[in-house]
């Protein structure tokens, strides 16, 4: 049985995770799009002009996903501690950061990002790092 502090942070990092959904997401404005063609946007998305890197969206997808690396953590502690959670905390932020992403490529207006996924993968390593004690615990 999971415990109540766990389920708060479970439910804190699911709220977060509803958050990168709305930002990412938003404005849920859907297009039929073959997967093939969402797979070589985001694919080709990763080769980017140096020149057009935003810092800004790299700072922010970044911070988008250090609170759900935080209470993900959080609620796995009691669980799954050490490796085997931060494991599992960075592989399920990478993929929801792979779904939401890929998923922009189905929205008006949004642009799918690799390099996305990566500032939002370290958000959440930070995150778990963050956590008290988490990084005495790897």
């Amino acid at each position: 049985m999971i415990a109540a502090v766990s389920r708060v942070y479970l439910l804190a990092a699911l709220a977060f995770t509803g958050v990168a959904l709305l930002g990412s997401l938003f404005p849920f404005d859907f297009h039929r799009v073959p997967l093939s063609d969402a797979l070589a946007v985001f694919s080709e998305a990763g080769r980017v002009d140096p020149s057009r890197l935003s810092l800004t969206d790299a700072v922010s997808n970044f911070l988008l996903f250090v609170p759900i690396g935080l209470f993900a953590t959080g609620a796995l502690e009691r669980t799954r501690p050490g490796r085997s959670g931060a494991v599992l905390v960075i592989v399920a932020a990478t993929l929801v950061s792979v779904v939401l992403e890929l998923g922009q490529a189905f929205v008006s207006w949004r642009t799918p990002s690799s390099l996305d996924v990566v500032a939002e993968a370290a958000g959440a390593a930070a995150g778990l790092v963050l956590w008290p004690g988490g990084a005495a615990r790897r």
